[in-house]
């Protein structure tokens, strides 16, 4: 019964009976309920907050970086990798850049074959090397995939890890690199007809 519903009934029996025991017991109701209330209330907040906070760390476990390495120098839709003196997309083929929100769009995956015809002149789709020099391997040692690093190369789906390199192994395999766990494949796991993302390069700033 609600505290709206006790006061009602007591109203009524106390219409023609008006003494201090029936207004006493009325508070006491009201009283009651208004414990009851604020207990529930209570427990709703704090499920709330906690449920918020588990999603909010579980999304930021997975992508949230405030500052990109040293290494990396950004230029809008582009990081300069003093490193290794490569050029790099912040965004993954499908993606595109768009200033003040990140790399926006959905990522495609292409076989091997297709990969290699995005090449334009400029940008290429790296080699295994190059491709590899983005394994963070401090996310890596923390197991905290994507194994890149999210301040420079944001907006990653985590569905679409695997990411083509240019170097063949056979006629039927070549070699990728899987950011989710920061492993260098070929063979099985780099079967050319396997769809798989890209993110091109190109050399110098």
């Amino acid at each position: 019964m609600s505290a709206i519903g006790a006061w009602r009934i007591f109203q009524l029996s106390c219409q023609f009976d008006y003494h201090v025991e029936c207004i006493l017991q009325v508070r006491l109701i009201m009283q009651h309920h208004k414990k009851i209330t604020t207990i529930l209330l209570g427990l709703m907040l704090s499920f709330s907050v906690g449920l918020s906070l588990a999603v909010d760390k579980k999304h930021k476990s997975a992508s949230t970086q405030t500052n990109a390495n040293a290494r990396y120098v950004i230029n809008g839709g582009e990081v300069y990798d003093q490193k290794t003196d490569l050029t790099w997309n912040r965004c993954s083929v499908g993606q595109h850049w768009r200033d003040g929100t990140g790399c926006v769009g959905v990522i495609k995956e292409f076989t091997f074959g297709q990969a290699l015809q995005l090449a334009d002149g400029t940008w290429h789709v790296p080699n295994k090397d190059e491709l590899g020099t983005l394994i963070d391997y401090e996310r890596l040692k923390n197991k905290q995939p994507p194994m890149i690093d999210v301040a420079a190369f944001p907006d990653m789906d985590m569905s679409k890890l695997v990411y083509w390199s240019s170097t063949p192994d056979d006629a039927f395999h070549a070699w990728n690199v899987d950011f989710h766990n920061g492993g260098i494949h070929y063979g099985d796991g780099g079967y050319r007809e396997n769809p798989s993302a890209v993110r091109l390069v190109r050399g110098g700033q």
